[in-house]
């Protein structure tokens, strides 16, 4: 079931985000932040590894991005990230555009659910 934001119940873990703002207070803002400008950056590492057909280069952003989506709840974003790198460590770049869009499609959905969470 989708909110109002197009966000899905799926796409973030609630629990690991109060989690995260218990854990973290005043703090949690920056970490959102954090996150918020690095997943762009890595999804660009990314889509720049499959134009140079690079697959270790896919695999260190897609793991990186895996990861920190994991950690902050993102478990859909984290499990398609954690195909391309499945991919990238493969040497495999097949079908990796169509995961790269998908990846970037979730990240819009949990960058909106995120956003208001953002230091201002």
């Amino acid at each position: 079931m989708r909110d109002s934001r197009g966000v899905d119940a799926s796409d973030l873990d609630e629990s690991v985000l109060d989690s995260l703002r218990e854990i973290m207070d005043e703090t949690f803002p920056v970490l959102v932040q954090t996150y918020l400008a690095e997943a762009p950056r890595l999804i660009g590492a990314m889509a720049s590894a499959l134009a140079d057909e690079d697959p270790d280069r896919l695999r260190q952003a897609a793991h990186s991005l895996k990861s920190a989506s994991a950690n902050i709840g993102a478990s859909r974003l984290a499990e398609a990230a954690g195909r391309l790198e499945a991919r990238g460590r493969a040497g495999d770049l097949s079908g990796v555009r169509d995961g790269l869009e998908l990846t970037k499609s979730l990240f819009e959905r949990v960058r909106s659910h995120l956003a208001p969470f953002a230091m201002p």
